[in-house]
Protein backbone atom coordinates (compact mmCIF):
# COMPACT_ATOMS: atom_id res chain seq x y z
CA UNK A 1 0.00 0.00 0.00
CA UNK A 2 2.59 2.32 0.74
CA UNK A 3 5.15 1.69 -2.07
CA UNK A 4 4.64 4.84 -3.81
CA UNK A 5 7.21 6.36 -0.93
CA UNK A 6 9.12 4.42 -2.45
CA UNK A 7 9.71 6.48 -5.38
CA UNK A 8 11.62 9.59 -4.20
CA UNK A 9 14.31 7.42 -3.16
CA UNK A 10 14.38 5.23 -5.93
CA UNK A 11 15.41 8.52 -7.74
CA UNK A 12 18.24 9.16 -5.60
CA UNK A 13 19.36 5.18 -5.91
CA UNK A 14 19.38 5.42 -9.27
CA UNK A 15 21.98 8.51 -9.03
CA UNK A 16 23.89 6.81 -6.55
CA UNK A 17 24.46 3.60 -8.80
CA UNK A 18 24.67 5.79 -11.59
CA UNK A 19 27.92 7.65 -9.93
CA UNK A 20 28.77 4.13 -8.81
CA UNK A 21 29.31 2.42 -11.96
CA UNK A 22 30.99 5.66 -13.25
CA UNK A 23 33.50 5.58 -10.54
CA UNK A 24 34.02 1.70 -10.86
CA UNK A 25 34.73 1.90 -14.81
CA UNK A 26 36.77 4.68 -13.88
CA UNK A 27 38.76 2.59 -11.24
CA UNK A 28 38.65 -0.50 -13.79
CA UNK A 29 40.13 1.55 -16.35
CA UNK A 30 43.06 2.68 -14.48
CA UNK A 31 43.90 -0.65 -13.56
CA UNK A 32 43.65 -2.16 -16.98
CA UNK A 33 47.50 -2.06 -17.01
CA UNK A 34 48.65 -3.88 -13.75
CA UNK A 35 45.73 -6.17 -14.23
CA UNK A 36 47.99 -8.44 -17.18
CA UNK A 37 49.39 -10.75 -14.58
CA UNK A 38 49.12 -11.59 -11.13
CA UNK A 39 53.03 -10.40 -10.33
CA UNK A 40 51.89 -6.82 -11.44
CA UNK A 41 49.21 -6.72 -9.30
CA UNK A 42 50.99 -7.64 -6.16
CA UNK A 43 53.62 -5.80 -6.94
CA UNK A 44 51.58 -2.92 -7.25
CA UNK A 45 49.11 -3.64 -4.34
CA UNK A 46 52.16 -3.90 -2.16
CA UNK A 47 53.68 -0.59 -3.21
CA UNK A 48 50.33 1.22 -2.55
CA UNK A 49 49.66 -0.78 0.86
CA UNK A 50 53.17 -1.04 2.40
CA UNK A 51 52.15 -3.21 5.53
CA UNK A 52 55.80 -5.28 5.42
CA UNK A 53 57.50 -1.87 6.70
CA UNK A 54 55.09 -1.65 9.71
CA UNK A 55 53.35 0.84 11.35
CA UNK A 56 56.04 2.35 13.26
CA UNK A 57 58.26 2.50 9.68
CA UNK A 58 58.33 6.21 9.43
CA UNK A 59 57.77 7.63 13.27
CA UNK A 60 54.49 9.70 12.10
CA UNK A 61 52.72 11.67 14.78
CA UNK A 62 49.65 9.56 14.65
CA UNK A 63 47.52 8.14 17.75
CA UNK A 64 49.44 4.55 17.22
CA UNK A 65 52.52 6.28 18.07
CA UNK A 66 51.52 7.93 20.59
CA UNK A 67 49.44 5.15 22.79
CA UNK A 68 52.52 3.15 21.63
CA UNK A 69 54.33 5.11 24.89
CA UNK A 70 51.57 3.56 26.83
CA UNK A 71 51.00 -0.02 25.46
CA UNK A 72 53.58 -1.01 23.42
CA UNK A 73 51.51 -2.06 19.98
CA UNK A 74 54.76 -2.44 18.12
CA UNK A 75 55.78 -5.98 20.43
CA UNK A 76 52.24 -7.39 20.88
CA UNK A 77 51.08 -7.26 17.85
CA UNK A 78 51.90 -8.51 13.74
CA UNK A 79 51.75 -6.41 11.04
CA UNK A 80 48.83 -7.83 9.44
CA UNK A 81 46.99 -7.98 13.09
CA UNK A 82 48.12 -3.98 13.60
CA UNK A 83 46.84 -3.65 10.08
CA UNK A 84 43.43 -4.95 10.74
CA UNK A 85 43.18 -2.43 14.19
CA UNK A 86 43.91 0.32 11.97
CA UNK A 87 41.42 -0.64 9.27
CA UNK A 88 38.94 -1.39 12.53
CA UNK A 89 39.32 2.00 14.20
CA UNK A 90 39.60 4.15 10.89
CA UNK A 91 36.74 2.88 9.73
CA UNK A 92 34.55 3.13 13.37
CA UNK A 93 36.44 6.91 13.59
CA UNK A 94 34.91 7.72 10.05
CA UNK A 95 31.51 5.79 9.76
CA UNK A 96 29.35 8.36 12.53
CA UNK A 97 29.68 11.49 10.29
CA UNK A 98 28.93 9.21 6.74
CA UNK A 99 25.75 7.79 8.32
CA UNK A 100 25.08 11.47 9.09
CA UNK A 101 26.03 12.93 5.62
CA UNK A 102 23.66 10.05 4.50
CA UNK A 103 20.59 10.48 6.38
CA UNK A 104 20.38 14.88 6.44
CA UNK A 105 22.73 15.02 2.94
CA UNK A 106 23.37 19.12 3.07
CA UNK A 107 26.36 20.77 1.81
CA UNK A 108 27.73 21.65 5.06
CA UNK A 109 27.37 18.16 6.85
CA UNK A 110 29.46 17.00 3.57
CA UNK A 111 32.22 19.32 4.12
CA UNK A 112 32.55 17.96 7.88
CA UNK A 113 32.11 14.51 6.25
CA UNK A 114 35.14 15.19 4.11
CA UNK A 115 37.27 16.94 7.38
CA UNK A 116 36.29 14.24 9.78
CA UNK A 117 37.48 11.13 7.18
CA UNK A 118 40.63 13.67 6.69
CA UNK A 119 41.16 13.51 10.23
CA UNK A 120 40.48 9.85 10.53
CA UNK A 121 42.69 8.16 7.90
CA UNK A 122 45.33 10.68 9.72
CA UNK A 123 44.90 9.26 12.92
CA UNK A 124 44.14 5.79 12.34
CA UNK A 125 45.51 4.49 8.88
CA UNK A 126 48.21 1.80 8.82
CA UNK A 127 51.30 4.24 7.28
CA UNK A 128 50.32 7.99 7.42
CA UNK A 129 51.67 10.46 4.92
CA UNK A 130 50.68 13.70 6.03
CA UNK A 131 50.92 15.27 2.69
CA UNK A 132 47.64 12.95 1.35
CA UNK A 133 45.66 15.34 3.54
Amino acid sequence: MELYHALPFSKKLIKFLKSACVVTLTFLALWVPWLTSLDSLISTTSRLFPLSRGVFEDKVANIWCSLNVIYKFENKFVNTQMALICLVTTLSAALPTNLNLFAYGKKETFLYTLQNIATAFFLFSFQVIYTDI
